[in-house]
């Protein structure tokens, strides 16, 4: 039989108790060096620290997670923990653990352990000031983060606290399960049908796994359709490439990443085309000014790009970077090179623009721009840029100049007087 059995009270004229049985799958032996090795057939650990969970001797029961004898007369530990069986007997001598607990302490796993004592605290999140307005006794009312409160503790008859990564516990009719190499969890979202698995929210796996987007931990994130992120508070996790939330793109079908928690790159839409914009990837529906659709983008028949057109062309036909059919305006004209084929040149254009020109338009039905501003070191003169030639002086520059030659040479006069006049006389 894997793992044990605990059942405290068998219903009549039936083979198999159906009031209360916890049933924990897969569970270690005790270690033989271990300090229970002699006294229990079950053990497990609790953040490292090896419990006894059923001794090997009726009349024998744990009391956080030692054995205690039980009856004949009974250890004083077990009569403070308040343990009976969980019909409410005081009568151990023929089981090998509680199936109930006191005031000030919680059932685990066979067991009772103290609130806020060394291994019950590392269960329950219950404070030693908080045991008296407990409502009801013997229950432990906020489980540690690697635990969640089981939904059917509602009296101390009940296990308080379910492992997050627990195989299997169950509780009457009900079976929950935690996750394996989970860390940190919540209850189970909705309650289900009676015999049917009730499985914990895993929030957090530990160090060596990421928690996947289906709710488990797994060794890595499945390569082209999810990303990882990663810190201290929530570990390693993956998503979908589509999850924006979480630095995805939306209606990403394939990404890749460069590090955890870089933003996702995407590599193919769902439906949509992909577009890149300066190193940034989105799936849009319209590619926008300078872009044209191109349904032949890569090697897989269903990637659909947002391809450049041509330099300068702010917008062209789907299909082809150099039909344009509208250019960058101010800087370049439009001109049909060959039927509806149109190409963008710049305004300066020695052939089919106005040299030396920095800005134009184009008239409709116009042959060649008409330029409206020149480079530099050309002026505008009967619509051709000529070039400025050399530079001329107004006559109010002229007489500044002047002026200021005067005073100049004026204040180098008097200069050379002082000096010749005052160094003759010392």
């Amino acid at each position: 039989v894997c793992g044990y059995h605990l059942c405290m009270e068998a219903s009549p004229g039936l083979m198999f108790p159906v009031i209360w049985c916890l049933i924990v799958n897969a569970l270690a032996a005790c270690k033989g060096s271990g300090p229970h090795a002699s006294s229990c057939t079950e053990c497990d650990t609790v953040s490292g620290i090896e419990i006894c969970i059923q001794c090997n001797a009726n009349g024998n029961v744990p009391i956080d997670g030692t054995c205690k004898k039980a009856s004949n007369p009974p250890d004083s530990s077990v009569t403070d923990a308040g343990c009976k069986t969980a019909a409410g007997s005081a009568d151990l001598s023929t089981v090998k653990v509680c199936g109930q607990c006191g005031e000030g302490y919680f059932l685990y796993k066979g067991g009772c352990y103290t609130i806020g004592g060394p291994i019950g605290g590392l269960i329950c999140a219950d404070t030693v000031a908080a045991i008296r307005s407990t409502p009801v006794p013997g229950v432990c009312t906020k489980c540690r983060e690697n635990y969640f409160k089981n939904p059917s503790a509602t009296d101390n008859t009940h296990q308080s606290c379910i492992a997050c990564n627990e195989t299997a516990v169950t509780d009457g009719a009900d079976t929950y399960k935690g996750v394996v190499d989970c860390s940190r969890c919540s209850p189970p979202a909705t309650p289900a049908g009676a015999r049917e698995e009730k499985v914990a929210r895993c929030t957090k796996c530990i160090t060596a796994k990421y928690l996947s987007t289906t709710g488990t931990c797994v060794a890595s994130c499945t390569q082209d359709v999810q990303f990882s992120t990663e810190d201290d508070e929530n570990g390693k996790r993956c998503f979908l490439c589509s999850d924006a939330t979480n630095k995805g793109v939306t209606g990403c079908a394939k990404c890749t990443y460069t590090s955890p928690n870089a933003n996702a790159t995407c590599t193919e839409c769902t439906s949509d085309y992909l577009k890149t914009v300066d190193g940034a990837t989105t799936c849009v529906t319209d590619c926008g000014p300078g872009f044209f659709k191109n349904d032949k983008g890569g090697d897989s028949s269903n990637l659909k790009l947002c391809s450049p057109c041509a330099a300068n062309c702010l917008t062209c036909a789907d299909g082809t970077a150099e039909k344009c059919k509208s250019c960058t305006a101010g800087t370049h004209f439009l001109v049909v090179v060959a039927g509806s084929q149109g190409k963008c040149l710049s305004c300066g254009d020695a052939t089919s623009g106005v040299p030396n020109c920095a800005k134009c338009t184009l008239p409709s039905g116009a042959a060649k721009p008409t330029c409206s501003e020149c480079g530099f070191g050309y002026k505008l003169e009967g619509g051709a840029c000529v070039s400025a030639g050399g530079v001329n002086l107004s006559t109010g520059a002229i007489a500044g100049i002047s002026v200021a030659a005067v005073v100049v040479v004026g204040g180098l006069v008097g200069f050379l007087c002082w000096w010749f006049i005052c160094r003759g006389k010392a």
